[in-house]
């Protein structure tokens, strides 16, 4: 069956002109294995109707970017398209509708955002007649249009989802964007929200961390922060994909100590600090010493 996909968020400023539109659909997130596509298309400006059969049990990615009078926006509007005949809808399906766009936050500052084991949540889901919310597709990408990380269709995380696999690059701006999917198999405008990774500079560590002997525990000395009364220590560690909390303690004082044996020969870390007042996290990455 044909697919339609359409830009929904091209704003032109005053006296820029939209000269034509690049459209692609592929059964990858990546794009590298693109199943149609038109370039330079001055006819199909916002919107696009490609006649080709799609499979209707197939997930679809879609993006477009158009040429302006100032020169190429990024690649965007990346969409979820499952394809359905009309004539496939039952008498108990929802009718296809307008579905409203998510309302995103996290559960990190959004100036000194955490770069890692952070919460995404979406709110605001509401549709035109029957249709639910049956899934939530989630990205993260760089300001150029890069993706860093995503989930689609997620069906389980809808509303809730902690980004444990991925290690962003501190002092580093992002966007994270969401969609909504429902029951009649639309899908709503995709959002984002920008952030900026954390470089807390109000810690200071005096430690050095690298080539550690795992064998023995590690005494971590940090600087008094004026107005702050308590620290927390977490020592994550990068298992099969995730990252996890190895390791924590919270003090009024500046020192800690990470207990021996409970990190491995020959592997990364990351140890994260931070104090009660400006609640920021700082990050240390450090290796432990080679496997003998």
């Amino acid at each position: 069956m044909a697919a339609r996909i359409e830009i929904l968020d091209l704003k032109l400023e005053d006296q820029v002109d939209h000269i034509w539109t690049d459209w692609e659909i592929s059964t990858t997130l990546a794009f590298n294995a693109v199943v149609a596509r038109s370039t330079m298309d001055k006819v199909n400006k916002t919107d696009i109707m490609f006649q080709q059969v799609f499979n209707p049990n197939v997930k679809y990615y879609a993006r477009a970017r158009a040429l302006l009078s100032t020169g190429y926006t990024i690649w965007g509007n990346i969409d979820v398209t499952r394809p359905k005949r009309v004539n496939d809808i039952g008498d108990n399906d929802d009718i296809p509708s307008r579905i409203s766009i998510p309302v995103i936050t996290t559960d990190s500052n959004d100036l000194e955002h955490d770069i890692t084991l952070f919460k995404i949540s979406v709110t605001g889901f509401s549709a035109l007649g029957t249709a639910n919310h049956s899934a939530t597709s989630w990205f993260i990408e760089t300001l150029e249009g890069v993706p860093i990380w995503s989930r689609v269709f997620e069906e389980v995380d809808m509303l809730n989802i902690l980004v444990d696999d991925v290690i962003l690059e501190s002092n580093t701006a992002y966007r994270i964007k969401a969609m909504f999917h429902s029951s009649s198999n639309d899908a709503s405008q995709m959002v984002s929200k920008t952030i900026r990774t954390s470089d807390s500079s109000t810690i200071e560590l005096a430690t050095y961390l690298d080539d550690i002997d795992i064998t023995t525990s590690v005494s971590l000395e940090i600087n008094s922060v004026d107005n702050a009364t308590g620290y927390t220590y977490e020592l994550l560690e990068l298992d099969r994909g995730l990252v996890t909390q190895l390791w924590s303690a919270s003090s009024t004082e500046t020192t800690a100590i990470i207990p021996a044996n409970i990190m491995i020969n020959a592997s990364v870390y990351i140890l994260r600090i931070k104090d009660n007042y400006t609640n920021v996290w700082k990050y240390f990455t450090f290796t432990t010493q080679p496997l003998q």
